[in-house]
């Protein structure tokens, strides 16, 4: 009984800080899955950033674009300035080439005016030219009239030419400036026509550049988002490898102690079975002590019925007979005491010394939380123990307190007491008890 207690008490302690099994066990499945969640989170990141590069060198293209047709912009600015004022100077030569053309067809004008009176005056005249012309008084007089009169009228036919001559120039040069106003009104609308093209391209550039950017800032915010899941997802795996290097530290320490469980509950049935024989050897010595004490008592009989006579004989025969059964009755009690209990008694029926543990209603010691019996009811504490072997209904006396076979889960000879708390049962550990089936 000594032995019995102690490995109870240490079995309990061994039990009470043992490790709690783990609600879900991390499998290397759950660690791969996890994984491959981080591979393709990397998948997609590198995907993302590839498409980041693209969109910046796209990017950088348009903007470089861009900077190209804003130069040619600003050419095509500075050529139309340039072509404006020389068309603003080609029409201020224009006007002047005009109003030099007027004053030109006035002289003409003028001129033709004038000669016209100077015709009509000496044909009118003629005759008074003709004699002051002959009413010379010498022939050098003559000669110097009709020279003088020669080079009269040569003047104005050559100042008629001049000025026909400069009337027909300025117009050339008018005709000239008309023709170089309109190359320029031509190269203006060139330079117009191209400045609308180029500002059109740059506006669809800005337009370009301004969609990269938004792709940009999305693939950058998608990089984010998966940068910040890849991080989660690599600390889910870690938190998984550290659960399953935790459960496998864990299962190692229940099997030790289930071991080192298993290993005292067989030195303890090592011990009992040792302390049984003993005892069945310690009866067989004490039976065959009385039978010897039995023999030679009555040896010792025998010898004193040849000595006396045979009523003194046979009364001490008696009185001898009557001590040894006192003293073998006496020595029954004893052995009877020291063995365990066999058969019927006024508890019922002994089954013999039992195993006793308990479980309580959750999922850890049931398979599920709060589940019923296998006998179809709800387990109550201080009432509900399984056994297996024995018929539902079943009541069974332990430590002088009744309890009723209401469900399975063990075998034979190992009682499970039925708790409200999962820290009740641990506290019960593990023990032994005389059981008793009432009738």
């Amino acid at each position: 009984m000594k032995y019995r207690r102690f490995t109870a008490i240490l079995l309990s302690a061994v039990l009470v800080f043992g490790l709690a099994l783990p609600a879900h066990a991390v499998t290397d499945e759950d660690i791969e899955s996890a994984q491959e969640d981080v591979r393709s989170t990397e998948q997609e990141i590198s995907e993302a950033e590839e498409r980041t590069r693209e969109l910046s060198g796209q990017k950088a293209e348009m903007e470089s674009y861009l900077s190209d047709l804003d130069e040619q912009l600003t050419a095509l600015s500075e050529t139309l300035s340039e072509i404006a004022g020389k068309i603003s100077v080609k029409e201020v030569e224009i006007l002047m080439a005009e109003a030099a053309l007027e004053r030109a067809k006035l002289d003409e004008a003028q001129q033709y005016e004038d000669m016209k009176t100077c015709i009509r005056f000496m044909y009118e005249y003629k005759t008074d030219l003709w004699s002051v012309i002959f009413g010379s008084k010498s022939f050098t007089e003559f000669l110097n009239r009709a020279g003088q009169y020669e080079e009269i009228a040569g003047y104005n036919q050559k100042k008629l030419e001049l000025y026909t001559a400069a009337k027909e120039a300025v117009a050339e040069h008018e005709e000239e400036l008309e023709r170089e106003k309109e190359e320029l009104e031509g190269l203006k609308a060139e330079n117009e026509e191209s400045q609308r093209q180029v500002t059109a391209l740059a506006e669809e550039a800005e337009r370009k550049i301004a969609e990269y950017a938004g792709l940009l800032s999305e693939e950058e915010a998608l990089a984010l988002s998966l940068t910040e899941r890849l991080e989660a997802e690599r600390a889910a795996v870690a938190a998984l490898v550290a659960q399953a290097e935790q459960e496998k530290r864990e299962a190692e320490e229940r099997a030790r102690r289930e071991a080192e469980i298993a290993r005292l509950a067989a030195e303890q049935a090592a011990r009992e079975e040792a302390a049984r024989k003993e005892a069945e050897e310690e009866a067989a010595r004490e039976a065959a002590a009385r039978e010897e004490a039995a023999r030679k008592a009555a040896e010792e009989a025998a010898r004193e019925e040849s000595t006396s006579s045979y009523e003194e004989e046979d009364a001490g025969s008696s009185s001898s007979y009557e001590e040894e059964s006192s003293s073998y009755e006496e020595e029954e009690e004893d052995t009877s005491y020291e063995e365990e209990p066999s058969g019927s008694s006024s508890q019922g029926t002994y089954l013999g010394t039992f195993m006793l543990t308990a479980y309580c209603p959750c999922a850890k010691c049931c398979g599920r939380a709060n589940a019923k019996c296998a006998s179809g009811v709800y387990p109550t504490a201080g009432h509900t123990v399984a056994m297996g072997g024995v018929p539902f209904g079943t009541k069974l006396l332990i430590n002088g307190k009744v309890y009723t076979v209401e469900d399975r889960g063990t075998g034979y000879g190992h009682v499970d007491i039925f708790m409200n708390s999962h820290q009740e049962a641990l506290i019960f550990g593990l023990r032994y008890a005389d059981v008793y089936m009432l009738n």
